[in-house]
C-alpha cells in the first residue's frame, strides 16, 4: 500500500513534463511532512502542537510498519528527538530521490534527462502507468471542486496540500474565482472538523511545522543572495 508521502509525490509532479508544480524545496518539506503525518495518523508518533522544547516528537510503536522509508523515519525520531518544526528539514533529505525510486520501480513515472543550454542537467519524471495519479487527482478533484465528502485520506492529503499553498495546482482550478473556491476549501478540510480531536492537532502540527520550515529556507536562502 501507498504511503501519504507516495501520493503526494506523484500529484505534485506534472504528469507531462515530469518537474514539481511547486518550489523544490517546499516539494520536499511537504513529502518529509507526510511522512509525519502518516506516522501520526497510524499512531506510531505523537506530534505535541508548539515551539517549546517539550514539543519534541515522540515515538509510540517503533516497532516495524512494513515500508522502508517509515521505519527509517522512525529509527531517525527514535534516536533524534526534535520538534516537527526541526524533523521536516531533516527527515527530507535523499526522501524524493527514495520515493521517485520506487516510483519508478511500479512503473509510475519513468526517468528522463535532458540539459539546460546544454550545460546544466536537469532530471524529469514525467508519468509512466498514470492510472494511479489520475485516481487521486479525480478524487481531489470531486472533494475541491465538486464539494463531495472527503473521507480521512484525502482529508489528509488535502491537508498537506493546504500547508504549502498548493491544492489549486493539483487539481487545476481555472480562474480566479475557482482558485479562491479550492484554497479555502483546502483550508477547511486542513482544519481538521473531519478528524478526532487527536488527529486534528496531529494536522495542525504538521501543517504549522512545513510551512515554519518552508519559510525558514526561503528567508534562508534569500538572506544568501542579498
Amino acid at each position: 500500500m501507498s504511503t501519504l508521502a507516495d501520493d503526494l509525490l506523484l500529484v505534485l509532479l506534472d504528469a507531462d513534463t515530469g518537474r514539481p508544480k511547486v518550489e523544490r524545496t517546499m516539494f520536499d518539506y511537504a513529502l518529509s511532512g507526510a511522512v509525519l503525518l502518516h506516522l501520526a495518523l497510524d499512531h506510531r508518533v505523537d506530534i505535541p502542537p508548539g515551539p517549546s522544547r517539550r514539543a519534541r516528537v515522540v515515538v509510540l510503536d517503533p516497532g516495524s510498519t512494513g515500508d522502508d522509508v517509515l521505519d527509517d523515519a522512525l529509527h531517525r525520531i527514535e534516536t533524534t528527538p526534535a520538534r516537527a518544526d526541526k524533523l521536516v528539514p531533516a527527515l527530507s533529505k535523499g526522501l524524493r530521490a527514495r520515493l521517485l525510486g520506487r516510483a519508478e520501480r511500479q512503473h509510475l513515472v519513468h526517468h528522463e534527462e535532458d540539459r539546460v543550454l546544454r550545460l546544466f542537467r536537469r532530471d524529469r519524471w514525467p508519468a509512466g502507468d498514470a492510472r494511479t495519479r489520475s485516481r487521486l487527482v479525480a478524487r481531489l478533484s470531486d472533494v475541491l471542486l465538486r464539494g463531495t465528502t472527503s473521507d480521512p485520506r484525502t482529508s489528509a492529503l488535502i491537508a498537506l496540500l493546504a500547508a504549502i499553498d498548493a491544492a489549486h495546482v493539483v487539481v487545476d482550478a481555472r480562474g480566479r474565482a475557482d482558485r479562491a473556491a479550492v484554497r479555502r476549501r483546502a483550508r477547511e478540510i486542513g482544519a481538521g472538523a473531519w478528524a478526532a480531536d487527536a488527529v486534528r492537532k496531529a494536522v495542525e502540527a504538521v501543517q504549522a511545522a512545513v510551512a515554519a520550515s518552508t519559510t525558514g529556507a526561503v528567508v534562508a536562502a534569500t538572506t544568501a543572495s542579498t
